[in-house]
């Protein structure tokens, strides 16, 4: 979905105001003066003036941009037109930077799986992602909870993510500094940062792509890079703490879903915010429905996290409240967009300390939540529902 087409405002929204004269009903009303001024001149010959002959023009449902295009009418308002005409537009580097590292890095688990397993694809079990296989984005960083937490010590053996009918140990799978050397729990706090970057497969990071090129690099311009790359970063974060409580144990995570679910919160917000200056809001909520279905159905593929979407989709929406610029149109409308950015800043930091303090306790009573991660096809979450511990302690 265009972020700017649920708008209808025209070329000249963001523009001079000049623009905004000329766009929103003067041409209309300098249509009618010269009218009454011609009548007047052709009149003049009587030494008098005389009433325009033509019926006024009836009210038109909505007001028409310079394109014939229709528009809210409250865009006539000039309070609302300053502080469209206020805002700047800015280049979308953050998105350009952070897909750019997304493609490299996936390039690089694609070899990595090569050099594990001798193949670029994993096909046994077969990602239908088109990518590696679970071993490897572990080992390259994705959330997964045992090299977290104290879930099992070095000496269990659990079932390879590879190769689900061979045991590896704790360290053979989390890589990086092996835990054994460290003599202490495992605790890499960073797999709640570094999913973001990696992704399942070459469809994973291709969805992903469309929408952040698209729909994140308008909502980028609309921001500024600083206020989306929080927000992004954020919803990303938070997804990954959320389904670090509630996904199944051995499910890893991965991927940019949970901040581009933040963005779809921002787009709720938005459009919930802006709803005055949407000509059709109804139909464009519906849209973004069948879109966030769609997507968590989508989710229930291996290697995707539905949990992570939700804490992403919840995050955005409180960090929107917080830096997303917005529209006034009263005062009572100011102070309760205020009201709720004082109350989303503290809620948002609570959500975060509450969600690693339960995930560190290793609390996780959800037996059926494995049902709302992954559909259970052709074995695909077979090595993730299931921890089978053989050798250690857990």
């Amino acid at each position: 979905m265009d972020h700017q087409s649920i708008y209808s405002t025209g070329a000249g929204v963001g523009g001079s105001n000049e623009g905004h004269s000329n766009q929103y009903g003067n041409r209309a009303l300098d249509s009618s003066d010269n009218s009454y001024n011609n009548n007047n001149n052709a009149n003049n010959q009587y030494g008098q003036a005389q009433p325009p002959t033509s019926p006024p023009l009836a009210p038109q449902p909505h007001p028409v941009d310079s394109e014939g295009k229709p528009i809210a009418k409250v865009l006539l308002d000039p309070k609302v037109q300053r502080q469209l005409n206020k805002r700047k537009r800015w280049r979308p580097w953050f998105v350009w930077v952070v897909s750019a590292v997304q493609i490299a890095v996936l390039v690089f688990e694609i070899f990595k799986g090569y050099q594990r397993t001798g193949q670029f694809v994993q096909t046994q079990p077969f990602n239908p992602m088109i990518g590696p296989g679970a071993g490897t984005i572990i080992a390259v960083g994705a959330r997964f909870v045992p090299c977290m937490r104290s879930t099992y010590l070095d000496n269990a053996q659990i079932e390879c993510p590879d190769d689900p009918k061979t045991v590896c140990t704790i360290s053979d799978i989390c890589g990086f500094t092996p835990i054994a050397s460290t003599g202490k729990p495992p605790n890499q706090w960073f797999r709640f940062i570094t999913p973001i970057f990696l992704h399942g497969g070459i469809v994973h990071l291709l969805f992903n792509l469309m929408f952040q090129m698209r729909t994140g690099a308008d909502l980028e311009r609309d921001m500024g890079w600083w206020r989306f790359g929080i927000i992004y970063m954020c919803s990303g974060i938070v997804g990954f703490i959320f389904g670090g409580n509630f996904a199944p144990l051995l499910a890893p995570s991965m991927g940019a879903s949970g901040a581009i679910f933040g963005l779809i919160g921002c787009l709720v917000l938005d459009l919930v915010q802006n709803w005055k200056l949407v000509v059709r809001p109804c139909w464009e909520l519906s849209k973004l429905s069948f879109m966030i279905l769609f997507s968590f159905a989508f989710g229930l593929l291996p290697f995707l996290d539905n949990f992570a979407h939700i804490g992403g989709f919840f995050a955005g929406i409180l960090t929107g409240l917080v830096f997303m610029p917005v529209v006034y149109f009263s005062k009572r409308d100011k102070f309760i967009k205020l009201g709720l950015r004082f109350i989303a800043l503290p809620l948002i930091i609570l959500i975060i300390v509450l969600g690693l303090t339960n995930f560190y306790k290793g609390a996780n009573n959800c037996s059926w939540c494995k049902y709302l991660n992954c559909v259970d096809i052709n074995g695909w979450c077979d090595a993730f529902n299931t921890p089978t511990p053989t050798g250690g302690n857990n």
